[in-house]
């Protein structure tokens, strides 16, 4: 009996140990001479806050208007969004004193995409899209107080164009243009400070009453004309 309960328990016993012994190898990293692989290291993550926020920008700007070159003032405010949009208004006047013949002001929506962005330098795309008014000097001629009648019936050709010209009057006079303006414009900046940059630009400003008839696109380019400019970006 005993002889019996001991081939019993041998055999129950004997596929145990088997099954531990192949756990065991298979456990075991130098059960067969190979070593793990090692872990990759990727580095600390870095999380960067992407900025939204208020920006504005005074500028000043030299202009080409009425075929000379002019100073202008002004400047822009409006939203960032995630430092890559800007929409907001802007606005630009010439300084000039009373007796000047020559005054420009205008203003519209300004919109912004920055192409390149970092803290240091930027590679932006503007526009502005609006209106405007320019005061600009126009010549006009005049003949006044030429007689009528048999008096100049009696004249010879000659004669008639020298009273004509005696009589003849030119004065010069402010004449006011309310325009459309769309000025695109290319800008690079660079970084002064935290949320401060120091911008440098170069445009076009398109101006016309009505593009709609064709004939009102300032044909004289005296209102149009090239822009470059200098700001400081606060903000953004």
């Amino acid at each position: 009996m005993r002889a019996a309960c001991a081939a019993a328990v041998l055999i129950v016993a004997l596929p145990l140990g088997a099954a531990a012994q192949t756990s065991s190898d298979a456990t075991d990293p130098g059960a067969d001479g190979a070593q793990p692989p090692a872990p990759v290291n990727q580095g600390p993550m870095i999380v960067e806050r992407i900025h939204s926020g208020f920006m504005l920008v005074p500028e000043v700007k030299a202009t080409a208007f009425d075929k000379r070159f002019s100073g202008l003032i002004g400047g822009s405010a409006g939203w960032v969004s995630q430092e890559t949009f800007f929409i907001g208004g802007g606005g630009y006047w010439m300084p000039t004193n009373r007796s000047n013949d020559r005054r420009l002001a205008y203003g519209g929506v300004v919109m912004q995409w920055f192409v390149a962005n970092s803290d240091r330098f930027g590679l932006s795309a503007k526009a502005l899209l609006g209106g405007g008014r320019a005061t600009l000097p126009d010549t006009v001629t005049q003949v006044v107080g030429v007689p009528i009648g048999r008096d100049t019936d009696r004249l010879t050709p000659a004669q008639l164009r020298d009273l004509i010209q005696s009589h003849t009057v030119t004065t010069t006079v402010r004449s006011r243009q309310d325009f459309l303006v769309a000025e695109p414009e290319l800008n690079a900046r660079l970084g002064l400070a935290k949320h401060v940059r120091l911008t440098l630009g170069a445009g076009y400003r398109f101006a016309g009453n009505d593009w709609r008839r064709g004939g009102g696109f300032d044909r004289g380019r005296r209102i149009s004309g090239a822009v470059g400019s200098l700001g400081v970006q606060i903000g953004g």
